[in-house]
């Protein structure tokens, strides 16, 4: 799977797009890399890439 450039809509924009998932069952570690590919979400998130997520989210005063 190739990983969202700098310049696709953010990791937790893509995430949150998509119909609402039921957690309240637990989903094995493969299931859930299986859900985020699906939705275009490289698994290789990270410390960056979260940054980048909660500035979004302040920037439209969501947070």
């Amino acid at each position: 799977m190739k990983c969202p450039s700098s310049s696709a809509p953010s990791h937790l924009r893509l995430l949150t797009q998509q119909p609402f998932q039921d957690f309240s069952a637990p989903l094995s570690i493969t299931d859930f890399q299986k859900l985020l590919a699906d939705r275009g979400i490289c698994v290789h998130y990270d410390v960056e890439d979260l940054e980048q997520d909660v500035q979004h989210l302040r920037d439209r005063g969501w947070l």
